[in-house]
């Protein structure tokens, strides 16, 4: 769909990249692909997005519209 992102493996996607923790791993793929990429966890379609913009829109204004959003938290958490 032309959306631009890392080259997965058959049946198993970019699972094998995420050796690195996977945080890590999204930064560099933003860093190379831009803040919007798509990447396969499994056979699973997946669209990384990491705009703070955008992911309001998703996440609050167009919430409805996104059904299977997965949200990734941080483990350091400032107290």
């Amino acid at each position: 769909m032309g959306v631009r992102g890392p080259t997965p493996w058959a049946l198993i996607g970019n699972i094998l990249e995420y050796r690195k923790e996977v945080v890590v791993k999204h930064l560099e793929w933003t860093k190379k692909y831009g803040k919007v990429c798509g990447i396969y966890e499994g056979r699973s379609p997946t669209l990384l997005v990491t705009d703070p913009e955008m992911c309001k829109q998703i996440c609050v204004k167009h919430f409805s519209s996104f059904k299977n959003r997965k949200v990734i938290t941080s483990w350091m958490h400032t107290q």
